[in-house]
């Protein structure tokens, strides 16, 4: 699916991928089973020229539906919570691309509590510091207000992320897997 993204051409600067794609990233995950993409500026116009925009079932935005629903791209992510800006702008980077940060995914995935967000929220557990997710209990999220970093491998091995550094510079060393599913 992320060959997908490359082969519309979305400008890498004007989106974020989130759903599952954080941890499928990350190696924790084996397959996300769709794609679900934040988009501002010239990718939200790239991606509605595609196909028109439709209201999104379970907020305010409007999304993109490609690929019969494996790939979805929206124009906000729980608006009332997060400006679009900020999630593109504050994502970790992952060989190229933009992925939302862990406390954001543990955040919706509590919000939404649907029985795979249970799952991956344990997985998320497994990989933090002290055995918890984070981020949805009304304290800080993970990487906010001196959280530690959260810990695994990544896909290929190697080093754990860095802790969040400056929003730019924030890098999480892990390969994105680019096979198309």
């Amino acid at each position: 699916m992320i060959r997908e993204i490359v082969r519309i051409g979305l400008c890498r600067d004007d989106f974020v991928i989130a759903g599952s794609g954080p941890l499928y990233a990350r190696g924790w995950i084996d397959d996300p089973s769709d794609l679900d993409i934040v988009a501002r500026g010239a990718a939200w116009s790239a991606a509605t020229r595609l196909v028109p925009p439709a209201d999104a079932p379970y907020s305010t935005v409007q999304r993109v539906v490609l690929r019969e629903g494996q790939i979805e791209i929206f124009d906000g992510w729980f608006p009332e919570r997060w400006h679009v800006d900020e999630l593109i702008d504050g994502a970790d980077l992952i060989q190229g691309f933009r992925f939302l940060r862990l406390d954001v995914v543990s955040w919706y995935k509590a919000h939404l509590n649907r029985e795979r967000d249970r799952e991956h929220l344990a997985i998320m557990a497994a990989h933090r510091p002290g055995g918890t997710a984070g981020g949805h209990d009304g304290r800080p999220a993970p990487g906010v207000a001196g959280a530690g970093p959260w810990t695994g491998a990544p896909r290929t091995g190697g080093p754990p992320p860095a802790p969040r550094a400056p929003e730019r510079e924030r890098r999480a060393d892990a390969p994105v897997g680019t096979s198309a599913r």
